[in-house]
């Protein structure tokens, strides 16, 4: 069974998320800040992280970085949803 951790600040994509990846048969922990994230990344050990870039206390991307400074080396699913008038290309 595939092991999943959802880091995003919005409950409705969170849950959503959620219930399609254990109807899958996934193993699925979400949470709804980067703390929390980073806390359960190191406790599952997950086979994958669907990652919010914009989170309350902290950035995607420093997520990923602390995670990848403690050796760990998944690579990311971002995911990001933003009104178009909002969204801008990096």
């Amino acid at each position: 069974m595939a092991r999943v951790v959802v880091i995003d600040d919005d409950e409705g994509i969170r849950s959503s998320i959620r219930a399609t990846l254990q109807a899958d048969g996934c193993e699925v922990v979400a949470v709804g800040d980067g703390e929390s994230g980073l806390a359960a990344a190191r406790s599952v050990d997950p086979d994958l992280i669907i990652l919010d870039l914009g989170l309350p206390d902290m950035e995607g991307y420093d997520v990923l970085r602390a995670l990848r400074g403690e050796g760990r080396e998944w690579k990311p699913l971002w995911f990001c949803c933003l009104p178009r008038t909002t969204w801008r290309p990096r």
